[in-house]
């Protein structure tokens, strides 16, 4: 939950909102294009760029790390009306997929391996 508050924060609105309607998968490369990868390695250079990019966090002072996440956090909280209404809508139009029958179908249009019958 929270997707539709976030994914337009990172990308923009129209990314967000061909995302969610079209549903294709996307790769790392093209996440990284859309802004939600800064880097995308090789599996084999994952490990050692993690733990480099772990060691450089290290360095810096806990508080101030601590207090730039708050930070950020905040002011994503702070945007169109703050994540508690984005997840209270989201909760809203889940309970009206629900209602519909739109989540079972999704459910066993997958287990069944076809599309579906929206």
């Amino acid at each position: 939950m929270g997707g539709t508050h976030f994914l337009p924060l990172i990308t923009n609105t129209q990314v967000a909102a061909r995302m969610f309607a079209v549903g294709d998968l996307v790769t790392a490369p093209k996440a990284k294009e859309l802004g939600l990868l800064l880097d995308v390695y090789p599996k084999e250079d994952l490990m050692p760029k993690a733990l480099e990019l772990a060691r450089k966090m290290a360095e810096g002072s806990p508080s101030s790390c601590r207090a730039l996440i708050q930070t950020l956090r905040h002011k994503q909280d702070m945007a169109n009306g703050g994540l508690s209404a984005a997840l209270d809508w989201e909760a809203e139009c889940q309970g009206r997929s629900y209602a519909q029958g739109d989540v079972l179908e999704g459910v066993a249009s997958i287990r069944e391996k076809r599309a579906p019958k929206f």
